[in-house]
């Protein structure tokens, strides 16, 4: 009879090279507590029903937790299973947790003039494409008056007048390749 908890030790032992730190801590505490709800279970007598409900009963976790436990799960099986520590990988047929799409996080404000300050004044054009990006990414006022905060919000966002920085940029951009400043030619047409 081979418990768990001598499996569980075995694939952490054999992957504390392979797997990062946080990793290795996040699938001790998995394994751990997929081992608790199983105390008296030999590993041949494991099945997909086993670990089906174990996710089961921890279905009420983030789905991130619940497919980091599917992961802890698959890893520690599948290595079992490589290393002929039991007969047949029973994770194969474990369903697919799948995660929300999560928006990108938008860069600190310091780091967004970090960026911008070690463009060389000389590159304008790179200058003005940042400051575009960088003010396409600004906080707007959405529809309903709350800050949007991602393109998505963004494009159902009011318009909002380019910040002072983009004009600038796109001046000193455009002028010395003697192309008209923004406005010249409705000024010539009589356009205000």
């Amino acid at each position: 009879m081979r418990p768990l908890d001598a499996l569980i030790d075995a694939f952490l032992d054999a992957t504390r090279h392979t797997l990062r730190p946080n990793t290795r801590r996040a699938y001790r505490y998995d394994l751990a507590l997929f081992a608790r709800s199983l105390p008296a279970l030999d590993v041949a007598d494991l099945t997909i029903d086993h670990l089906r409900a174990f996710l089961a009963a921890t279905a009420d976790r983030a789905p991130a937790t619940l497919a980091r436990r599917r992961a802890a799960l698959r890893s520690c099986f599948a290595w079992a299973y490589r290393n002929d520590l039991i007969p047949a990988d029973p994770t194969g047929k474990l369903d697919k947790i799948t995660l929300p799409q999560r928006d990108p996080r938008p860069l600190d404000a310091a780091v967004v003039e970090a960026l911008l300050a070690a463009i060389p004044a000389a590159h304008a054009r790179d200058r003005l494409l940042f400051t575009l990006l960088r003010s396409a990414t600004l906080p707007q006022r959405g529809a309903h008056g709350r800050a949007a905060h991602t393109l998505r919000d963004a494009a159902a966002a009011q318009p909002t007048p380019l910040p002072l920085p983009v004009p600038v940029a796109a001046h000193a951009h455009l002028q010395p390749a003697g192309r008209r400043p923004f406005g010249a030619h409705h000024a010539r047409a009589g356009v205000s």
